[in-house]
């Protein structure tokens, strides 16, 4: 089974995409390109527990209409079906494009606020809304093709954990007694 790994993203980043989520109405999603076809990979190409999905991410926050538009790049190396492993077989190779336009409805957010928020937006929530979309071209496209069906695994969002301390790195963060020599009177 192909499990997706999201972009690396913090809670932090989900906390400032949920301040953005609460103000915005999705008012218009366009898919702007795709492509599909067999994998030019043989099988097993791709090292082993490596993510086939690559993201790409830009905003663009217009004042004047108060919009802020999300760019979405998604493209995927040798994609199986999510539900089982093809052994021996190639998969398909994806890429879609989509433009998703959000209307904000509050005042927006400080100018020096803007790219941080906005950029944790279009990574979270932005690819939240899109990804339903793209799954949907993916399977379309393979069943109107004629190539065997592609399900796209589902979208799972986790914040990353900082990566534990060794410890070397413990010990090294935890102070040091130093006895005192007794002075002298």
């Amino acid at each position: 089974m192909q499990k997706l790994i999201f972009p690396d993203v913090t809670l932090e980043e989900i906390q400032q995409s949920g301040r953005v989520a609460k103000v915005v109405e999705l008012v218009n999603l366009r898919m702007v390109g795709g492509q599909f076809g067999p994998s030019g990979k043989a099988k097993g190409k791709r090292k082993k527990g490596s993510d086939p999905f690559g993201f790409q991410f830009s905003t663009r926050f217009t004042e004047g209409s108060n919009t802020l538009e999300v760019s979405i790049a998604i493209t995927a190396e040798d994609v199986h079906s999510a539900a089982e492993a093809r052994v021996g077989e190639s998969g398909m190779d994806l890429g879609a494009g989509f433009i998703l336009t959000y209307q904000l409805m509050t005042a927006p957010p400080p100018v020096e606020l803007r790219e941080s928020l906005f950029t944790a937006f279009s990574r979270i929530n932005g690819l939240i809304n899109a990804w339903p979309y793209f799954r949907e071209f993916a399977h379309q496209a393979a069943t109107r093709m004629g190539y065997p069906e592609v399900v796209v695994p589902l979208l799972r969002i986790e914040p990353n954990q900082a990566k534990p301390a060794t410890e070397k790195e413990v010990a090294a963060s935890v102070p040091k007694a130093v006895a005192k020599k007794p002075t002298k009177k």
